[in-house]
């Protein structure tokens, strides 16, 4: 089985990712995968003029490594993290999913995803908004990661919409990740000392 975990990075953020990168790339040894930072043009501009489509660059990847983990630059893994390939099953996508936090989250990630239908149109989408700042997934997923006939969803959430619409329009089964693999202050219950990937 051969591992990757990616994140995505350019010089305009070194001020932190020379403290990010190293224990990222520790983690990624400690779980016996290799290590890259995406830092080519992304297919597509955002709403916020920052790169978020360079994640798209995994379908070409899923051709190589059978499993990969896309994890934020800004996040710092802790020491003690286990194993996020040995959490998630093969057949699944393992992600935080946002709407299932908070009603007021809840409320707008969906509504985030609704718009995008009314552009690419009606899929039945009910739930199941990612968040893709630590998203593993396995080579049979690798369509996620297309366009949505031919286009990107830019406007707001951009990659998380754009892959929430379509890991529904593909039916694709989710492992649901536990807040603790992408830590962000709210009401989930948990403390940061028990968190693994902070955000």
């Amino acid at each position: 089985m051969k591992l990757l975990i990616t994140t995505r990075a350019d010089g305009n953020i070194e001020w932190y990712t020379r403290y990010t990168h190293p224990i990222i790339k520790e983690y990624a040894e400690s779980c016996g995968a290799d290590f890259m930072i995406l830092d080519h043009d992304p297919p597509s501009g955002t709403f916020d003029n920052r790169p978020h489509f360079r994640i798209m660059k995994h379908y070409d990847l899923h051709n190589e490594y059978d499993r990969i983990l896309s994890i934020d630059s800004d996040i710092i893994v802790a020491r003690n993290a286990p194993n996020i390939f040995d959490e998630v099953p093969t057949d699944k996508i393992g992600v935080y999913l946002e709407d299932h936090d908070t009603k007021e989250r809840q409320i707008d990630r969906r509504n985030k995803v609704k718009v995008c239908e009314e552009s690419f149109g009606c899929i039945g989408f009910q739930e199941n908004y990612i968040n893709s700042g630590a998203l593993l997934t396995s080579n049979i997923h690798k369509d996620i990661f297309q366009p949505i006939d031919d286009k990107y969803w830019t406007g707001q959430g951009s990659d998380d919409v754009h892959l929430s619409y379509k890991i529904c329009q593909l039916d694709m089964p989710i492992h649901s990740l536990s807040c603790k693999w992408n830590f962000q202050p709210g009401p989930h219950g948990h403390n940061i000392s028990e968190a693994y990937f902070i955000h």
